[in-house]
């Protein structure tokens, strides 16, 4: 998912929020970081559609004037998972090499 959201913006993401059920298992979260190597942030509301439609709101009402200004006052990082270097090693060894016998 974060290389398609890559591909599309055209520019590399500093780090992925995880938000909804998955959000509540912090052991798969920072299995993402590790397999990934990407900064995963867990934001403090993490309903993402209620946050979601509460942001909108805040920009329709002209409470804040667009996205990117009710992100940055609405939206609260709680933690952030870094990716352990030596496992995100390992799983690109593991994936390059079953991506060897794939093709």
């Amino acid at each position: 998912m974060t290389g398609l959201c890559e591909k599309v913006s055209g520019s590399p993401a500093d780090a992925v929020r995880i938000c909804g059920g998955e959000a509540r298992s912090e052991i798969w979260t920072q299995l993402r970081a590790d397999i990934t190597g990407k900064v995963y942030e867990l934001p403090e509301v993490i309903d993402c559609s209620a946050l979601g439609a509460a942001v909108t709101g805040a920009v329709c009402l002209k409470i804040h004037k667009d996205y990117t200004d009710a992100i940055s006052h609405m939206v609260r990082i709680e933690k952030r998972f870094y990716p352990c270097q030596e496992r995100q090693r390992k799983y690109e060894e593991k994936y390059q090499s079953y991506m060897k016998r794939a093709l």
